[in-house]
């Protein structure tokens, strides 16, 4: 859709106050839609059915909508008790900007444009290009499932080629309550944040943060996978790349990897990372260290000589950072401390493992250490994704009849 598509206005009227079983159908449907059509990209189709089954689940405990009853008692000394209940509704129409590329944009929908529409938002998504023919299939399939809910078809908006200029217009003919920026490039985030800034009402803005992500191999290691390691750090810094994610870019390794061994690290991935920036782990100041830029294809590798260092790295920390963990240590007491230090300060910790595009995009959107761990707690995601489309209201002394169903 081309940028005239701005002048449509979002009827804020027709926004619906969704009770569970229009949700869960819409999830229903739109899975249907998904798995019935063939992608270009093997993966979107997989991702997007795995957070829309992450959806589903939380969605069918209701407490996350967190109602509160207080009852009252017109007998309370020394004033009567009023009756207050509370529950968390949609925050109002959002504005989604994303890249055109086609894996990362079929995450800004999955995790950005599906909570807002869930949580009950309008929602306006403008792309800085072209829509790829896999992102078009998402988008009609989400349509399509809207129609069979009976959602109105203003709730959701696409316009294609966004600039400074669309921006301003569409500024100009609609009133958001959220701003959403799921990119990295510099030039149309300030403009945003300006308009943002000169709007009379302030509201919340989200943002991916991203700053590279850590892994820390510990002193128990096999050496005789230390190839297998390394190739796969490989491909995991090519799933970033195509995802649209920051790649790779800090290493923590044992003292005497220095001397021995790191010639194979370096001889393996000079294939992706063409600067390596050597340090001794015990120098480190603070978060200004890591200053490799978001596009370079350098690598920060830190040599450690003992577990404490460790510890005390991450606790300088000041971003959160996914952090992949492989090998062991024969002191539970320090593993155990550096474990609760890496949690604190960190978004996505996975252990002997890499994580997948899918679960780094969410920690790259929550960007928050309280989603650690993400796998262990399946519908933790999803919950954070849709709390941001949320906010609580009170109802006092409300009849009944005038409460949201």
């Amino acid at each position: 859709m081309k940028p005239k598509c701005v002048k449509t206005k979002i009827d804020n009227q027709s926004m619906p106050l969704t009770d569970q079983g229009a949700r869960l159908q819409l999830l229903d449907f739109l899975w249907e839609n998904i798995e019935n059509l063939s992608f270009e990209y093997s993966g979107i189709a997989g991702n997007t059915s795995e957070i829309i089954h992450g959806f589903r689940a939380m969605i069918k405990n209701e407490d996350w909508l967190n109602f509160i009853l207080d009852a009252g008692d017109p007998e309370s000394k020394p004033v009567p008790k009023p009756e207050m209940r509370s529950v968390l509704r949609p925050i109002g129409p959002v504005f989604i900007y994303a890249e055109e590329g086609c894996v990362p944009l079929s995450f800004t929908i999955s995790l950005q444009v599906l909570p807002a529409l869930l949580a009950g938002c309008p929602v306006v998504l403008a792309v800085n290009g072209i829509l790829c023919e896999d992102i078009k299939k998402i988008i009609k399939g989400i349509e399509h499932a809207m129609q069979k809910v009976g959602y109105s078809a203003k709730l959701f908006s696409i316009v294609e080629q966004a600039d400074s200029k669309v921006f301003t217009e569409i500024f100009s003919h609609l009133s958001f309550h959220a701003l959403v920026i799921d990119t990295q490039e510099l030039e149309h985030k300030k403009i945003l944040h300006s308009i943002f800034d000169g709007l009379l009402s302030p509201c919340p803005i989200f943002e991916r943060e991203q700053h590279g992500n850590i892994t820390l191999l510990l002193p128990e290691f096999d050496q005789g996978k230390q190839s297998e390691l390394i190739s796969g750090y490989l491909d995991f810094s090519r799933v970033c790349k195509e995802a649209g994610i920051l790649r790779p870019n800090i290493l923590l390794l044992p003292q005497e990897l220095e001397t021995r061994g790191f010639e194979n690290w370096r001889a393996t991935l000079s294939q992706e990372f063409f600067h390596f920036d050597l340090k001794t782990l015990s120098n480190f100041c603070g978060e200004l260290e890591l200053n490799i830029g978001e596009n370079s294809n350098g690598i920060q590798v830190f040599f450690y000589n003992s577990l404490k260092e460790c510890s005390e790295f991450f606790n300088r920390l000041e971003n959160v950072r996914p952090v992949q963990i492989f090998g062991s240590c024969i002191d539970e007491k320090d593993m155990d401390g550096l474990i609760k230090e890496i949690e604190f300060q960190s978004n996505l910790l996975s252990l002997h493992c890499f994580p997948t595009a899918k679960d780094l995009s969410i920690a790259a959107v929550t960007t928050t250490p309280t989603c650690t761990n993400l796998k262990s707690k399946q519908d933790l995601g999803a919950r954070l994704l849709l709390s941001r489309f949320l906010r609580p209201v009170c109802f006092q002394e409300v009849p009944d009849a005038y409460l949201p169903s």
